[in-house]
């Protein structure tokens, strides 16, 4: 009798043991399957999409924020994307251009050209300039066909020819970006905001309508195998190409 009962003890015994393994992968599956990382809302199948989205989650983040602040360099350091032929210009020399833009960009379309009134003053504006162009920011124009339309729900095309386009870029805090990025690639490349302009660099295009130039103004020019590219990189990783004069998205990845 005393070997059956130590039979069913340790029948028993093993039974929680196997019961106890079984709710351990569970955990660990359930774990896995929460477990948050970048993937593909749109893009699967497009080539440069699916190899960003290996690198983002080749690199492990410790938290939310740093996953999404650390992904510009992940994703501008991606083989093969290259940047326009910008030429850089001085400063100091369109200090009222920067000012303009940065007056632009804060204030919105609309009310920079008069609807309603802007929550900024140009003072503290004009201040902002002095610490873009003292923080090392730099101007670039290129001069190129970027648009084909103003806004293309009111079937509104830009005239024949290239546009100016500008960029603002501010200066990265490079030795920071590596502390609070560990193990990532720290590429040179700025983060930079697009305007188109008038010609004579006077301040912002008065044509371009308020869906086409908070685009342009969240993301960054790369050439990829020839074609242009627009990037943007933060909370979701949006990619998307020029297609007849007109940025057309064809990868999202976001951070869940």
């Amino acid at each position: 009798m005393k070997k059956k009962a130590d039979y069913f003890k340790c029948n028993r015994l093993i039974y929680r043991l196997v019961l106890l393994i079984i709710f351990a992968v569970f955990c660990l599956s359930a774990v896995s399957a929460n477990a948050e990382e970048w993937y593909q809302y749109e893009g699967k199948g497009y080539v440069v999409c699916d190899e960003i989205l290996k690198r983002l989650n080749s690199y492990k983040s410790n938290t939310v924020e740093e996953a999404k602040s650390c992904s510009w360099d992940v994703v501008a350091s991606y083989p093969g994307f290259k940047e326009p032929p910008w030429q850089e210009l001085d400063p100091q020399k369109y200090k009222d251009l920067i000012f303009k833009l940065l007056k632009y960009r804060a204030c919105g379309v609309d009310k920079y050209f008069g609807k309603g009134t802007c929550g900024y003053t140009d003072e503290g504006l004009r201040k902002e300039a002095e610490r873009f162009i003292k923080g090392g920011g730099r101007i670039q124009l290129w001069r190129v066909r970027l648009l084909s339309w103003y806004e293309i729900s009111e079937n509104r095309p830009t005239p024949p020819g290239p546009q100016t386009v500008i960029q603002l870029r501010w200066k990265r805090d490079v030795q920071r970006e590596q502390k609070s990025c560990p193990g990532r690639p720290v590429v040179d490349w700025w983060k930079g905001g697009l305007y188109i302009v008038a010609d004579d660099l006077s301040g912002p295009d008065p044509r371009v309508k308020p869906s086409a130039a908070s685009y342009l103004e969240y993301h960054t020019l790369f050439y990829f195998k020839g074609k242009l590219h627009y990037v943007s990189a933060g909370n979701d990783v949006l990619i998307g190409i020029d297609r007849d004069g007109w940025a057309v998205e064809f990868c999202n990845i976001p951070y869940k």
